[in-house]
């Protein structure tokens, strides 16, 4: 069986996932994350992808019943690619695809479409799954889940969102995820201390980094179970570096901003729980964050905000580029599902 470009978002045994301007470009996978999922009975598994760039190398990502089998980088120019070979036909697998890393700033040539689908078996109804939103910054786009300790150098090859604690949320809670994140942006500035590179300032966009995805995005067409913030991280990098008198400036200014995302949020995303994190890098910030969401929580009366300090990741736990590497990612993780699972059934989405 074959599925091109239209014919895969008609199909509906397949579930695209991920940001997407579904008049224009549905098929182009914007964000890390975005991509394909399937039940199948499936001995091989390929697909055409059309890819370019002209900074930082995109990568792919297969998963099997939820763990990472496959990874590759992409080539410029149409390509097909072998995602799963040798197996056997009569085996029902989850199966997915998607892109392992983040949509980089300034290159008006980066494109991850794909093209068409092929399967050699037999492809299933798909089970519903809840949707979470994940917002966040290099911790949710997966910086430094791949490689080694001493790699420092920042390329894609040592980025994998398929190994986040976002990723496995989703796998803990049996959910399909939607990111959108990126490396050493904030709530009120980025890790240097500019006010410009704030997710706040694109999240009503399908992708503003890219001129393609810079539309509004349709909040109604694509509801979520629960919303995860993993913001705060890069504020307090900026806020260290500040002197002491002009740290209650900033202070409030980040406490201001968190209270008006969350009420943006509510507005875009009525009904579902949200939940703030932070503390993988560091709890220099928890104090301020925690009262911004509770101060939030009781203008709105709003009893589905709550805020969750992570622990900080351990020199043992330190992966690639100076950032958590996968066991403190799976510690984190263990922490937010449950917390997010009770949001949710208060809810009332389970």
């Amino acid at each position: 069986m074959i599925w091109k470009n239209e014919e895969i978002l008609a199909e509906d045994r397949l579930c695209l996932t991920g940001r997407r301007d579904e008049t224009s470009d549905p098929l182009r996978l914007f964000w890390v994350g975005s991509g394909i999922h399937m039940t199948a009975k499936v001995g091989e598994l390929f697909a055409v992808i059309e890819a370019d760039w002209s900074g930082h190398t995109p990568w792919m990502s297969v998963a099997l019943d939820g763990v990472q089998v496959a990874r590759f980088a992409l080539q410029r120019g149409t390509h097909r690619y072998a995602l799963l070979t040798g197996m056997g036909a009569e085996a029902v697998h989850r199966v997915s695809l998607t892109r392992d890393t983040q949509p980089m700033e300034g290159d008006e040539k980066l494109l991850v479409r794909l093209r068409e689908l092929e399967l050699d078996g037999e492809l299933l109804p798909r089970d519903h799954k809840m949707t979470i939103e994940f917002i966040g910054d290099s911790l949710t786009s997966g910086e430094g889940l791949v490689g080694p300790q001493s790699a420092s150098e920042w390329r894609t090859v040592f980025m994998s969102g398929a190994k986040n604690y976002a990723a496995q949320v989703c796998a803990l809670l049996d959910a399909d995820g939607e990111w959108v994140s990126q490396s050493g942006w904030g709530i009120a500035t980025d890790w240097t201390g500019d006010p410009r590179h704030v997710l706040p300032g694109i999240y009503d966009r399908v992708c503003a980094l890219q001129p393609a995805g810079d539309q509004p995005y349709a909040f109604d067409a694509h509801p979520v179970a629960a919303v995860v913030v993993n913001l705060g991280t890069n504020d307090m990098s900026a806020l260290n570096s500040l002197t002491p008198d002009e740290r209650p400036e900033r202070e409030h200014r980040i406490a201001a901003c968190v209270r008006d995302f969350l009420t943006h949020l509510r507005q875009v995303r009525p009904g579902a729980p949200i939940l703030w994190v932070c503390g993988m890098c560091g709890d220099g910030l928890n104090a301020l964050l925690e009262r911004a969401v509770a101060d939030t929580a009781r203008t709105l009366q709003d009893s589905l905000m709550a805020f969750l300090p992570l622990p900080a990741c351990t020199a043992e736990e330190t992966g690639s580029l100076s950032h958590p590497g996968e066991a403190s990612h799976r510690r984190c993780a263990a922490l937010i599902a449950p917390a997010l699972k009770d949001l949710i059934e208060k809810a009332g989405v389970l």
